[in-house]
């Protein structure tokens, strides 16, 4: 006969998915700056920086799901989508520690691209012939920029963050 299952289970369980999902979700700390100059990737390589990124947040993922409050795991998942985003279109390659633009290459529509869209039609047909033509995905990287995608990306990373403070503001004790 199986065990009866409890509501413990169910909420470990429930944490568990939400937890692997943000971990899907969540890039590397190949980007992040250690000195304002420098990036973990850039001092230490790949390996180095995806096995920090990979402690950094699983450190984090603890402290958060002992608080029991998935919605902040979920908003900081956004908030470093976001700003993963932001540094594609912000950053050279070399800062990066990988070939900038390649998400828009790709064909991934992200934040500043969704943004750029409501207000730049061209946009939509460049993304939609695929780059085919020669300098179309400068001309798209350039309609991102000049349309403000990246400053409402910006915004909306900062109001996640907001979000995410006042959830964690509601413990008396967080650690």
């Amino acid at each position: 006969m199986r065990k009866p299952i409890s509501a413990t289970s169910v909420r470990n369980a429930t944490k568990h998915r939400a937890t692997t999902k943000l971990h899907a979700q969540t890039p590397t700390t190949a980007r992040l700056p250690l000195s304002g100059k420098e990036t973990v990737h850039q001092l230490f390589g790949t390996r180095v920086a995806v096995l920090a990124g990979d402690f950094m947040f699983a450190q984090s993922s603890w402290y958060l799901a002992n608080l029991e409050n998935i919605e902040v795991i979920k908003l900081i998942s956004q908030i470093f989508q976001v700003v993963d985003d932001i540094l594609d279109f912000t950053q050279s390659a070399e800062q990066l520690g990988k070939p900038a633009d390649t998400d828009l290459a790709k064909g991934n529509l992200t934040a500043p691209v969704i943004f750029a869209l409501e207000k730049e039609p061209k946009l939509r047909d460049i993304i939609e012939s695929e780059f085919s033509e020669t300098g179309s995905l400068d001309e798209a990287i350039n309609l991102v920029k000049s349309c403000g995608g990246i400053e409402r990306a910006r915004e909306l990373a900062k109001e996640k963050a907001d979000l995410a403070i006042q959830s964690l503001t509601s413990f008396k004790t967080i650690f």
